[in-house]
């Protein structure tokens, strides 16, 4: 693509994201020699994951060797995560949407395609069939710059885009309304199969449930209160009353 050998840092892998796998507990452990190439303004190459011949988890436990089919991350897949993990995870301001890269897809090959851009402009560029690989580009010399220009994304014609994935759009959770009533929720109190005894899905017994437990704790510090009286009095008492 034009950039010269001399100006690349480490070079990382960027895997796949786990689907069970919360954001604390996602591979993100590239992050750090990105940041490290980007503060010395060197490239960074990262090479793609490849899943090939991955076992099916759930056939194994029933004793089948069973391999999935092969997964190879494309470089729209790597920019969404990579964006993703810099806004909501790591927060470390080593790149962002406006960060310089350079796409490759299938180098060497006939249909090969290279495209330069910007992180939100690669990121839902559909490059093709694999194999892909990404450069996040550092400090450019001029030479440098002019290469990247005869690949940039303005000049490509009729791209084929490709939405965000899922995964990588961030939702904001909702917090269900605290509302006064019964202990059990009315969604599992509707739900066919679930018994669900009735005096806890009446607003009536409720409501006497809540004045019998004030008059049991009335009762309770009665009785606390007997007590310590007796107790009291067995203590001042000099057996007299006997």
């Amino acid at each position: 693509c034009g950039l010269q050998l001399y100006n690349y840092g480490q070079t990382i892998s960027i895997c796949f994201f786990r689907d069970s796998s919360s954001d604390e507990t996602q591979p993100t452990s590239y992050y750090e020699k990105v940041k490290i190439n980007r503060q010395h303004g060197l490239h960074t190459l990262c090479l793609l994951d490849i899943k090939v011949k991955e076992p099916d988890l759930a056939a194994l436990c029933r004793g089948k060797k069973v391999f999935l089919p092969p997964r190879y991350m494309s470089i729209a897949n790597a920019v969404q995560q990579l964006l993703y993990v810099e806004e909501n995870i790591r927060k470390g301001g080593a790149y962002d949407r406006s960060t310089m890269c350079v796409g490759l897809a299938r180098v060497g090959r006939e249909d090969q395609l290279v495209i330069a851009g910007a992180m939100g402009e690669l990121a839902t560029v559909d490059f093709g069939g694999p194999l892909h690989s990404l450069i996040i580009v550092g400090e450019m010399h001029e030479l440098e710059r002019e290469m990247l220009m005869e690949f940039h994304y303005g000049k490509a014609d009729d791209l084929k885009r490709l939405s965000w994935a899922e995964k990588f759009l961030k939702k904001e959770k909702k917090v269900a309304p605290m509302n006064a009533g019964p202990s059990v929720p009315t969604q599992l109190a509707s739900t066919p199969g679930i018994n669900v005894p009735s005096n806890e899905c009446k607003p009536a017994k409720v409501e006497r449930g809540v004045n019998d437990a004030q008059e049991e704790q009335e009762e309770v510090t009665m009785n606390i209160a007997a007590l310590i009286n007796d107790d009291s009095d067995d203590d001042d008492s000099d057996g007299s009353d006997e």
